[in-house]
């Protein structure tokens, strides 16, 4: 099966006899095409789709993503923010405040090995420190492949059914029917979305790595795929919210490991679906972290703890004294 992305793509068995298309999806796969970023969205495969709009049990960073134009932004901390560059530098809404743009802070994120090459990733300040908000601690590392992670973000929400198509892959692009005809060759299994928009969260477990470019810069990225076995709570990105964040447990500690970018989509598909066998671009932040401290000045919230025990240990000495 043709996707238009760079990353390995899966495609269900057609409900006819199928042998020989599965041979030629197979082929076809490693013919595949740059994809180009678009706002986000979080669709879940569990249930009617209507779930996980609030903050999830154990919290990742929940708060610390905002609405952000079209897209998403996360709050880093310093009254500094992130989001995709793509999406660009907007006002953002945290709970019910929205915060206006600092004149003069939006910067561009570049290639950790090149500075004349940027990347889909901007950050910018607040005019004024959102309140209530702490910060986030960016990893120093990457999730390994098969690393649980949640993602947040902004946009469409997904139909309460299952929606399955026919595909002829003899097309250029692929020809997708929802209604049986003749001559197709495979079928997919997914999810329309509808107009509104929720922020929502997600799981999914890193599937892999991957560079991509495009007409917004040329990003790291760590990628997802949108799987029909996986948990109700699994996740793939759709059209409504670029920026979102995705955070990863690394032992004990939430980090900011990435934020979402981009999907990749088979040859044809419809627009503003989610379908079996899609990936999730996210941005891989353990790489673009020393940029982004440096820009930002965000303290990571363990320096702050150190701090703030050192602060209190000379009080207590001032008040023995």
């Amino acid at each position: 099966m043709r996707r238009t992305d760079d990353a390995d793509r899966r495609f269900h068995a057609p409900a006819r006899p199928w042998h020989a298309a599965t041979a030629v999806i197979a082929a076809a796969s490693i013919c595949l095409f740059v994809a180009q970023p678009q706002a986000m969205a979080m669709v879940v495969r569990g249930g009617d789709g209507s779930g996980n709009t609030t903050t999830p049990v154990d919290d990742p960073g929940w708060a610390n993503v905002g609405l952000c134009g079209s897209g998403t932004a996360v709050y880093l901390g310093n009254g500094w923010v992130i989001t995709a560059s793509h999406v660009g530098a907007n006002s953002v809404t945290f709970g019910s405040t929205t915060y206006t743009v600092a004149s003069g802070t939006y910067q561009r994120l570049h290639d950790p090995s090149s500075s004349s090459t940027l990347a889909d990733l901007c950050v910018f300040q607040l005019s004024t420190i959102p309140t209530g908000l702490t910060s986030v601690t960016i990893g120093d590392s990457s999730p390994v492949l098969g690393s649980m992670v949640t993602a947040i973000g902004y946009g469409r929400n997904r139909a309460t059914s299952a929606t399955s198509w026919y595909v002829d892959i003899d097309t250029n692009p692929y020809t997708w029917s929802e209604t049986p005809f003749s001559g197709y060759d495979a079928q997919a299994g997914g999810f329309k979305t509808t107009s509104t928009r929720t922020k929502r969260w997600g799981e999914n477990a890193i599937s892999g790595s991957e560079t991509l470019s495009g007409s917004y810069g040329t990003t790291r990225m760590l990628k997802t795929t949108f799987d029909a076995s996986g948990s109700a709570n699994e996740f793939q990105g759709i059209a409504g919210d670029s920026g979102g964040a995705l955070f990863w447990k690394n032992g004990s500690d939430w980090e900011l490991a990435g934020i979402v970018l981009s999907v990749g989509t088979f040859s044809g598909q419809p627009g503003s679906t989610a379908v079996y066998g899609n990936v999730t671009y996210m941005a891989d932040l353990a790489l673009y972290r020393d940029q982004i401290l440096a820009i930002t000045a965000v303290p990571e919230p363990a320096t702050l703890t150190l701090l703030a025990t050192a602060a209190a240990a000379i009080l207590l000495r001032r008040h023995r004294r």
